[in-house]
């Protein structure tokens, strides 16, 4: 089996072996449906350098959490922004050498899913694709 994110000609990997062992920070994550109003806050910075996540709270929910910059747009009053798609911030616990399947990839981050069906996100650096031969 040849381990990479590229499976040769563009394809992607879908199934992905962890590398590093995560458990989530955010065990009650925000999680926005498309036409919901949020504040906007900080732009995400960290060492990680992650790209394109903004701290939002839902103005319906009160719940905060960090957004994909993408799936907000920003509306003509300051801070405020109507969320454009569904979104969860539900982070996914991992240990190292499972096998997980993935389906989308987004600022630095993989939404897959365990052995068990339950879903949620991997940072891409924990994670290296399994190819077949």
């Amino acid at each position: 089996m040849k381990e990479t994110g590229f499976c040769g000609k563009g394809v992607i990997a879908i199934n992905w072996r962890v590398l590093i062992s995560r458990k989530s920070d955010y065990p009650d994550p925000i999680e926005l449906k498309r036409g919901q109003q949020v504040t906007i806050g900080e732009i995400y910075e960290g060492n990680e350098k992650w790209k394109n996540w903004v701290f939002c709270t839902c103005c319906l929910t009160g719940k905060s959490g960090w957004v994909p910059e993408q799936i907000v747009e920003k509306t003509e009053v300051a801070d405020q922004g109507t969320v454009l798609e569904e979104y969860s911030a539900a982070e996914l616990d991992v240990s190292k050498g499972e096998i997980l399947s993935c389906e989308k990839s987004l600022n630095g981050w993989l939404w897959c899913r365990n052995s068990d069906g339950i879903e949620g996100w991997v940072p891409f650096e924990n994670l290296q694709g399994v190819c077949g031969d």
